[in-house]
């Protein structure tokens, strides 16, 4: 008789299983990742307002939401506000941030209510408008990448406040990145601004604005400190400066370009130096000018050639 099967060896499963087990091994480690990252970024936010309590500031919010499980983090903010000793502030009603968690050192914020603008002296401004967003990546270099960008924005002032130079702008970005040599360069663009009332809307009349200005930044690296004004003050106190590379501004029939120029901040905080500029087809508060004449920042004033124009800009 043939002789009977050997008995078979229950089969291997192992193989059946490992992915899935793998799979669940991932997802609780990326679980304990996500949760730490979460933990991570709320005490970051919280060591912030302390710091900025600490220099005299304030960084607040009402409410403070972290979400965005299990590919992002999502921050949002309720109440936000961000205010400096000097009396700087910002407000916004609500403030949402987010980034991959696979790439925390890169952030996109909106702010989907816009903003409130507080300037010392002058009182409140409301900005609002169709975006109003920012980002910011490459965290650990000096300064960060950043990028501001506003769309179809309006300016308005609140009660008791003073309006700002232009009062509607169809476009406007800002964008700083770090530098060889320790500086960092700025680029700022405005288009199809709308002047507000002032000498500006008095040469611009109907008519509409824009603006460009590149530069950059020396010895960024002491641009530090507890707020901004003694931040201001260190990087001024150890030979910071501002080089002017270009720019321009046209209002209405009037364009004014400017020339290559080093810009300083005295001891009262305010702008200065001198910049060679040419003003050509001016119309309204100045008639028919066509000249290259000097944009000066001198004892707290600003004057264009002959013309006081009105205080300096002021950092702190």
């Amino acid at each position: 008789m043939p002789e009977p099967d050997a008995p078979r060896k229950p089969p291997k499963r192992f193989w059946l299983y490992a992915p899935y087990v793998l799979l669940a091994v991932a997802a609780v480690g990326w679980s304990g990742w996500w949760v730490y990252g979460r933990g991570r970024i709320a005490a970051g936010l919280d060591a912030a307002a302390a710091s900025a309590q600490a220099a005299g500031g304030e960084l607040s919010w009402r409410t403070r939401r972290i979400g965005g499980y299990p590919f992002r983090f999502d921050v949002t903010l309720e109440g936000a506000r961000a205010a400096e000793a000097s009396g700087w502030s910002l407000a916004a009603p609500e403030l949402k941030a987010e980034t991959y968690a696979y790439r925390p050192d890169r952030w996109i914020a909106v702010a989907p209510r816009g903003v409130v603008l507080t300037r010392p002296g002058k009182g409140a401004a409301a900005i609002a408008g169709e975006a109003l967003r920012a980002s910011i990546s490459d965290l650990a270099a000096s300064p960060p990448r950043v990028a501001v960008e506003g769309v179809n924005l309006t300016f308005t002032p609140q009660a008791g406040g003073a309006p700002l130079p232009i009062a509607a702008a169809r476009r406007i970005e800002l964008y700083m990145r770090p530098q060889a040599g320790d500086q960092a360069g700025v680029l700022f663009k405005l288009e199809g601004g709308k002047a507000a009332d002032g000498p500006l809307a008095r040469i611009a009349g109907d008519k509409p604005v824009s603006a460009a200005l590149e530069g950059q930044f020396e010895r960024f690296g002491a641009l530090r400190g507890g707020g901004w004004a003694q931040a201001a003050r260190n990087w001024a106190g150890a030979g910071g400066a501002f080089t002017l590379i270009q720019g321009g501004l046209t209002a209405g029939d009037a364009s004014l370009s400017m020339r290559r120029a080093t810009l300083t901040v005295g001891g009262d905080g305010r702008l200065r130096g001198v910049v060679p500029t040419d003003l050509h087809k001016a119309a309204g508060a100045l008639p028919g000018l066509n000249a290259s004449v000097n944009l000066t920042f001198e004892a707290g004033r600003t004057t264009l050639g002959p013309v006081a124009v009105g205080d300096a800009p002021r950092l702190f």
